[in-house]
Order: C-alpha cells, then sequence, then structure tokens
C-alpha cells in the first residue's frame, strides 16, 4: 500500500501523458485517411469507427484477463511503448496500405458498398492494432492501482477523467499547434514517458 500511494500521482500523470498522444494520433491518422478515402467525412467515420472498435475490443479482452497479469504495471508499459512503435511506424505502414487500398479499388470501386468494405478494410488494418492495445490500457492499469475492491468505481472514474482530460488537450495540441508549425509528416511522438518501466 505505501508502494501504491507513492506510485499513484506517478500513474495519473503517465495516463494524462497518453491521453494526450492518443488524441494527438487520432487527429494525425484522420488527416492522412483523408489524403487516401478523399474526404474529411469519410476520414473521420473511418477513424472513429476503427478506433473505437479497436479500444471496445482491447477493453473487453484485456479486462477479461487484467487479474491473470502479475505484474500489471510492467504490461501496462508495454502496451503503451507498443503502441507508441506503431505511431512512429505509422507512415510507413500508411503507404504499404495505400497501395493495398488502390489495388482493391479496381474491383471493388472506391463507393457505394464495395467502396465502403474497401475503406473499412484499409482503416482497420491501418488502426485496429494499436487502437486494440490502447483499449487495453485502461483496465490493466486500473488493475495495478486498485487493490481494495470498494475503490475499484473511484479509481476507474479518476484515470477515466485524467485520461480523457488529456485526450482534451491533445486534440487541442494537434489541431492548432502540431500540424500548423510541424506539419502533418513529421514523426509521431511516442505515448509513454519511458521512466514509468524503472517503477514497475
Amino acid at each position: 500500500m505505501p508502494r501504491l500511494r507513492t506510485l499513484l500521482p506517478i500513474v495519473w500523470v503517465v495516463f494524462f501523458i497518453s491521453g494526450v498522444a492518443g488524441l494527438i494520433y487520432e487527429v494525425v491518422w484522420a488527416r492522412y485517411l483523408d489524403l487516401v478515402l478523399g474526404g474529411t467525412t469519410y476520414a473521420h467515420i473511418m477513424v472513429l469507427t476503427a478506433f473505437m472498435g479497436g479500444m471496445a475490443g482491447g477493453a473487453w479482452w484485456f479486462g477479461k484477463r487484467a487479474d491473470s497479469f502479475r505484474k500489471p504495471l510492467v504490461t501496462y508499459a508495454i502496451l503503451e511503448l507498443a503502441v507508441g512503435a506503431w505511431g512512429l511506424l505509422f507512415p510507413l505502414l500508411f503507404a504499404i496500405l495505400s497501395k493495398f487500398y488502390l489495388l482493391l479499388a479496381g474491383p471493388l470501386g472506391t463507393t457505394g458498398p464495395g467502396g465502403i468494405v474497401n475503406k473499412l478494410l484499409f482503416s482497420v488494418l491501418l488502426l485496429a492494432p494499436s487502437t486494440f492495445l490502447m483499449g487495453g490500457t485502461l483496465p490493466i492499469l486500473v488493475r495495478a492501482v486498485t487493490s481494495i475492491p470498494e475503490k475499484v468505481g473511484r479509481r476507474v472514474a479518476g484515470l477515466y477523467f485524467i485520461n480523457s482530460l488529456g485526450a482534451t488537450g491533445g486534440a487541442l495540441l494537434a489541431g492548432f499547434a502540431l500540424m500548423v508549425y510541424e506539419g502533418l509528416f513529421s514523426p509521431l511522438p511516442p505515448s509513454i514517458c519511458w521512466w514509468v518501466v524503472f517503477f514497475c
């Protein structure tokens, strides 16, 4: 318990940063998809579909298994580092999958049911792996910081609040500062403070 009290402020800060990075990714990914899908509306719909679907799947899968992880903070750090690695590789993955999308555009088309299937497939392949990992961070972190069952509700609410607060900041930062001054194709930031590993 004393160690948990010491770690808790660090966990809040790290999860806030994770929320900032998550929405930076979402805003940047939507701009990337706009280049291929041919419209901001399509891009945002597909990003939200893949983003929320992946996060829901990750929360469900990791939530069912959270109690089986002996070192949940280590698991959390690994998940965040994997998300950061995906973010760094995203421009390369985007270039590869864009060719795949254009290849399928011949038989499936770019409009109508076939076009929607092609757009959804492209978006899911590009985004779902990382958003699946993002979805797993909350249940794993709740497992890490909750040793008393009666405190689960408060801890979940607190973590969700701090992550959402960071997400708000990330959306503002990406939309009004980073892409304005750094451009769309600058390297994306890792989504975790690396030093969290040393506290696990």
